[in-house]
Parts: structure tokens; sequence; C-alpha cells
């Protein structure tokens, strides 16, 4: 009987795969484990832990456009350590298991290509595309009769903050109820700020998280209003000021730990003139 090497390579690397990801669901366990497990990651919540399912998505990409196959590899493992932290999580509150992603995966693989599966046909990448939307279509709709029996309070708790402030603005559109226009917005904004630090002058901590939330909530309908990514200016903002950072440790040198906080904001003038200057002999 010939055995055909590369299924046989295949099946003993699924094998070691098997073996490995066993080892990591016991590693999973362990970090999360109440009595010994790292302080850190015991306190992670599927909240907290959206912000680094973004980053580690980013940085894939990142590697993915650079064609670096190591950091693809690494990156890669980050997202899945995400992964398995969120479904530990979901289990430590009985809301699913590691189980219940995998067999809902495996079963939405085999919904959408049933030409693999079933009946066992090559077919075009057109035709393909279309069994696929089909699918998808379907999961949808049962998805949307889901939500269109939840009220506005319960849609929340399947979202994001941010996302949650954009289902509330759109909300309130349909209602009628919305912004006139930016400088009404931005009259907003300026009133929470005093609100805020108000609360911050008399030290009121409930205070100041609540005003907090509230100047975070009017900067983000801003952003809708003015049809602006969020995400991505705050990105741009981030980059532009490691820029200048950059820019001032090359400048300083050994010399930037010992600057007085006067001298960093020179710097930062420099840092801020010399960066523009270049911006603008390039635009």
């Amino acid at each position: 009987m010939n055995i055909n090497k590369h299924e046989l390579s295949m099946e003993e690397a699924d094998i070691e795969a098997l073996e490995n990801f066993k080892e990591l669901i016991k590693n999973i366990h362990a970090i999360r484990n109440k009595k010994h497990g790292c302080p850190w990651h015991k306190e992670q919540t599927h909240e907290t832990l959206i912000e680094y399912l973004i980053e580690e998505s980013k940085e894939y990409i990142e590697t993915v456009i650079d064609k670096n196959k190591k950091n693809m590899q690494e990156e890669l493992g980050d997202i899945l350590f995400q992964i398995m932290l969120n479904a530990e999580i979901a289990q430590e509150t009985n809301e699913f298991e590691l189980k219940d992603i995998i067999d809902g995966l495996n079963k939405k693989i085999k919904s959408r290509h049933p030409y693999v599966f079933q009946r066992s046909e090559k077919i075009s990448i057109e035709e393909a595309n279309r069994i696929w939307n089909r699918a998808k279509n379907e999961e949808k709709k049962c998805e949307q009769n889901f939500y269109k029996r939840l009220n506005i309070e319960s849609k929340l708790k399947y979202l994001t903050p941010v996302n949650g402030t954009a289902t509330i603005a759109d909300t309130c559109k349909r209602f009628g109820f919305t912004w006139r226009d930016v400088e009404q917005i931005m009259d907003k904004i300026d009133e929470e700020m005093k609100e805020l630090r108000e609360a911050i002058n008399i030290k009121n901590e409930s205070n100041i998280y609540e005003e907090f939330g509230d100047v975070f909530f009017t900067v983000i309908n801003l952003a809708l209003f003015l049809d602006i990514n969020h995400q991505d200016s705050l990105r741009s903002a981030n980059l532009k000021f490691m820029k200048r950072l950059r820019f001032i440790e090359k400048t300083a040198g050994d010399r930037i730990n010992k600057l007085s906080n006067n001298d960093f904001r020179k710097f930062w003038q420099l840092a801020k003139k010399h960066l523009n200057n270049i911006e603008n002999e390039t635009s």
C-alpha cells in the first residue's frame, strides 16, 4: 500500500498540534487559577481584553504587510492567547465553554461549504462566494430576529462601550432626537469638561468617574457626527506623539532623563516645529 508522505507528515503535525493545544489549555487554566494564578490575568474580563485583541490583530496585519513570517507566527499566537483567555473567562462565568466555540465554528464551516463536506464537488470561486453569502445571510436573519427582541439596554450588553455609544446615537437619530450642528456638540463638551473640572477640584471620585464618562460619550458623538473614524484618529495622534518623543530622544540623547519639565516642554515645541516643517516640505 502506497503511503502519501505529505498526508503522513500532516497527520503527525496534527497530532503534535493537539498535544500542544492540550498543554495550552492547561496553561490558561493555570494563569487564571484563583489561588495560584497571575494577579493581572485573574483580574481581566471580556471588556478589559478588547483593546488587547484589537492591538494584537493590528500587529498581525502589519506582519502580513511586511511579509515577516516569523513575526506572523508569533502574532497569531498572541491572538490565540486572547481567544483562549476570553474562552476561559466565559467558562468561569458559565456563559459558554471552549468546546462550544470550536463546535460552533465547525458547524459554520460545514454549513458554508456544503460542496466540500456534503457533495464533494468542484465549483467556481463565484459559486463558492454565492453559497457563502447565502449561508451567512441566513445566519444574520437569526441574529436580527434575536436583536429585535432586545431593548436598547439589553443590546448594549453585547457591544463594546464605543459601539454602544454609536447604537445609542443611531437610535436617537431615528427618534428625531439628534445634534443640531457641530457647535452644539462643542458647547456640550465644554459643559461636560467644566463639570469634570469641578469634580476633580473637590476630589469627588464617583463624580470624576461619571463626568469623565460624559466627556468621553460626547466626544465620540462628535466623531460620529463628523463621520470620523475615532479609532484611526486616535491611532494617528499616538503615532504623532511618538514621532515627537523619538525626536526628543535623538536630540537630547543621554540628557533626556535629566531634563526638567520646562526643558522637556521646550524640546517638545522644537520637535513639533521640526516635524511640521518636514510635513510641509513633503506635502
